[in-house]
Formats: structure tokens, sequence, C-alpha cells
């Protein structure tokens, strides 16, 4: 019997359906291709990100670390140059500027505490001799010597500063008599006296001092500097290394009364202190 004819609409539409399948079978070649092309890329982009953030972290932590150590530096510097603005390059002593307010703090602090405070204005004897013989560096060393000597003697409350050339100040703050600062005195001008040799030579160092008194003396800061500053040229006109308790005779006329007490003992103090207090008009504590 022979095959039914073949529609030729039936072939055609199987030539496309074979054509169709071989076209679908390419297609998920290509998307498994496509796939595992993606797959990779995703790979590769992940890695390169987590790369990238990881390097990202690290450049944000050393930025940050060298953010701090800038700051630091610049902290310290500012620290520094705060510093030097307040002390004395050579003795680094407080300078003029930051002594003068340690004064009117000292002074607001003794008139809210009915405390009185004492100051000192030490000027070294015949210093401009050392510097023409022995140069401006033996100068210098002898002033740092001054300084190391002062802090030797003076309490932990009481603070030095090189007022300018061959003078310093000394704030002492918190005092119970006058005859413990006649006590103070005699120590700076017993330690300054100690034997030194520079260069082979031996230096004699003398000094001059004068005392003014808060509230006694000055109420502010530059008035107990120019009562003391009064009191120590005193001294000077007495022939040096003695200290003068500044008094009205002393600014007035200037020839106020100083007491060497370099040599005399401890109970002697008190008597000599009596002795200046009464010569001194108007010299009565109101505390």
């Amino acid at each position: 019997m022979a095959d039914p004819q073949i529609h030729p609409g039936f072939a055609a539409a199987h030539l496309t359906l074979n054509s169709l399948h071989q076209q679908a079978v390419q297609f998920k070649i290509e998307l498994l291709r496509l796939r595992q092309s993606l797959d990779l890329l995703q790979a590769e982009f992940s890695q390169t990100h987590h790369s990238d953030l990881i390097a990202a972290n690290q450049q944000l932590v050393l930025s940050s670390m060298q953010a701090e150590q800038e700051l630091e530096q610049v902290k310290s510097h500012v620290g520094e140059l705060t510093r030097t603005s307040q002390r004395d390059a050579l003795t680094d002593t407080p300078n003029r500027t930051l002594m003068l307010d340690r004064i009117s703090r000292s002074i607001s602090y003794a008139r809210r505490h009915h405390r009185q405070l004492a100051l000192i204005f030490l000027d070294l004897d015949h210093f401009k001799q050392i510097n023409d013989n022995m140069g401006h560096q033996t100068g210098d060393d002898v002033l740092k010597l001054v300084t190391r000597r002062l802090s030797s003697v003076l309490r932990d409350s009481d603070t030095i500063s090189r007022h300018g050339g061959d003078e310093f100040l000394i704030l002492l703050s918190a005092i119970d008599s006058d005859e413990a600062v006649a006590a103070i005195a005699t120590k700076i001008l017993q330690a300054l006296a100690a034997p030194v040799i520079f260069v082979d030579k031996p230096v004699q160092i003398r000094a001059s001092l004068g005392i003014a008194f808060y509230p006694i003396h000055g109420t502010e800061a530059q008035m107990l500097i120019q009562a003391a500053d009064d009191a120590m040229y005193q001294s000077k006109r007495r022939g040096g290394s003695c200290f003068s308790i500044y008094s009205a005779d002393t600014h007035s006329h200037h020839n106020g009364h100083a007491v060497d007490l370099t040599g005399f003992s401890t109970k002697s103090y008190s008597h000599l202190v009596r002795v200046l207090t009464h010569r001194q008009p108007g010299r009565q504590r109101p505390y």
C-alpha cells in the first residue's frame, strides 16, 4: 500500500520546527556561556570591589592617624609658643608678663582670704664687672646659677621671675609674718654668696634686695613692684649685699632703712624687724 502523500505545508512546518529547535539549542548554549561570563564578571567585580573597600579603609585609617599626628604637632607647637612667650629664654623663669599676672592673681587671692604677701626685688651687685671682665657668656652662666640658688632656698609656693638684665622678682604668696620674710631674704643673700668658680676664676655673687608687702605698700601688682624697686635701690645706696623693707621715706626721700642680716642668728630676726617696723610711719597691719 502506498504511503499517503505528505502535504507540502506539513513539510515546511517540520523544517521550520527543526530550525527553531536548533536555534533554541544554540540559544541555550549561548545563555550558558553568557551566564558563565556573568558569573566570572561578578566574581571579578566582587573581588575588585572588596579590594577597593580594603584599600579605601586603609587609606582612611592612615589619613586619620596622620591628621591626629598633625593635630598633636600643632598642639605641641602652640603649647611651645605659648610657653616661650611666657618664659625667660635664659633662665626659664616666668617673664614680666606672666609674673605680672601671677602677682595680680596672688593679690586677688590674698584680698579674698584676708592674707598678706611679699614681693622681693633683687638686683645683682657689680654684675656689669662680671660681664666686662669675664664675658657675656660667663654673665649668662651667673644668671642661671642665681636662678638655681634662689630655687634651692625658696618654697614651692614662691615664684621667681627674671625681671630683666640682672634683676629678679620673687613672689612670696604665703607668709605668716615679717620675720619669715626676713629669714627668707637672709637665706637668699647667704645662698648667693657661696663661693663659685667660672673660667678658673672665683666669682663673688652679691645682691641688693628690696621688700614690699601687700596690702601695706600697694594693692596692685605695679604698685608693689615699684615699692620693692625703691627699697632695693636703698639697699644699693647702703653698699649692697643686704635687704631693705619699703617705707614712705624710702619712696619720697630715698633714705629708708637697710639691714644686713647675713651674719645674724635666727633669734635676731624678730628684734631687727620690729626695729624696722617701728621706724616706718603708718606701717600697721589691718588684720
